[in-house]
């Protein structure tokens, strides 16, 4: 019969295989990998996990990797961010103007 202390080191062992390989497929390319990114709903690329900045605009992401999302009213003049459905979109203010 085997050790609690043995079967807790084969535990902690098959934990650090697991974790590696899980590693190994998400910094590689090939078709296991987008299978396996694909699976867990991940991007297809490891480059996806990389924010590249770019101007700010209304679509519900952090475009100028800031940690903010839609921040200082990226519309045009006269126009708000507002989340209308999925994606939000620019739209006109309501109310009066001076």
């Amino acid at each position: 019969m085997a050790s609690k202390k043995g079967q807790y080191e084969f535990a902690g062992i098959l934990v650090v295989i697991v974790v590696l390989a899980m590693a190994f497929l998400l910094l590689t390319e090939g078709e296991a990998a987008g299978d396996f990114r694909r699976i867990m709903g991940l991007p297809e690329s490891a480059d996806s996990f990389i924010c590249k900045p770019s101007p700010e605009v209304c679509d519900g992401k952090d475009n100028n990797c800031n940690s903010l999302v839609d921040e200082d009213n990226p519309c045009p003049f006269r126009q708000v961010c507002e989340p209308l459905g999925a994606i939000p979109k620019c739209v006109m203010k309501s109310g009066l103007y001076f």
